[in-house]
This record gives structure tokens, C-alpha cells and sequence, in this order.
């Protein structure tokens, strides 16, 4: 009995080592922030392309890692233009969207470079 009597003792104290580990864990906080979902784009948009439905998906993000002006709701998106280009998996900030503009794209535009220079106090201007 005496030969057996220091193998019960390590057991018996790794046993309450053990369970004061747990103890411990199970005190601790878990670490999982509430988070909530958010629409963001499925590809790749790009500049000027209408945002549909088809374009969005749900990303899970913690609470506090909402970017300030993106959009929350995916109404707030679809229908809306892209300004720039947006980015699979990125949030949708709103100053990056705007409306449909009510053009005629079978319109045909021209640019015009415009610069004006002044030449010892007189204006020229080149078109």
C-alpha cells in the first residue's frame, strides 16, 4: 500500500489541477461579440452598374465593426447606381451609390477640353 501511495497522490493532484483549468475557463468570458448582418456585394461591381438583388449576399460582422454610412438594409442598395467600383465582400458605404440617372444612353456625348490662360492681363481662351 505505501509503494502505491504516491502514484495516488499525483493522480489525485493532477485530477484537481484539471478541474481548477476548467474552473477556470468556464469563468472567463467566451469572447463572441454580438454581431448582426450586413448586404454586401456577391462580385466584383462595377462603376455605374445597377445594384440588384442578385448582386447582394449577408456577411455576419461584430457590432462595432460597422463601417460609419454603409448601408444596414439591403433596400437602402438595390436600384441604386454604383459610383464607384465596389468590391466583393466589402460593406457599401451610401456615398458610394446614387440614383439612377434619367439618361438616354442611345445619346451620343462629346467632350470639350476648355482651358483658359492669362497673358499679361488679357484672357485667352482656347476650346
Amino acid at each position: 500500500m505505501r509503494r502505491r501511495l504516491p502514484v495516488i497522490a499525483a493522480i489525485i493532484t493532477g485530477l484537481m489541477v484539471a478541474g481548477a483549468g476548467l474552473f477556470y475557463m468556464l469563468k472567463m468570458p467566451s469572447g463572441q461579440q454580438e454581431s448582426a448582418r450586413v448586404p454586401v456585394p456577391s462580385r466584383d461591381i462595377p462603376i455605374f452598374t445597377e445594384i440588384t438583388a442578385q448582386d447582394l449576399e449577408w456577411r455576419a460582422l461584430p457590432v462595432t465593426g460597422f463601417e460609419p454610412g454603409a448601408a444596414r438594409d439591403p433596400n437602402q442598395v438595390i436600384g441604386k447606381m454604383s459610383a464607384v467600383p465596389l468590391y466583393k465582400g466589402q460593406q457599401i458605404a451610401l456615398n458610394r451609390l446614387q440614383d439612377k440617372t434619367p439618361v438616354d444612353f442611345n445619346q451620343q456625348f462629346v467632350a470639350v477640353n476648355f482651358s483658359s490662360v492669362h497673358y499679361d492681363g488679357v484672357k485667352l481662351v482656347e476650346l
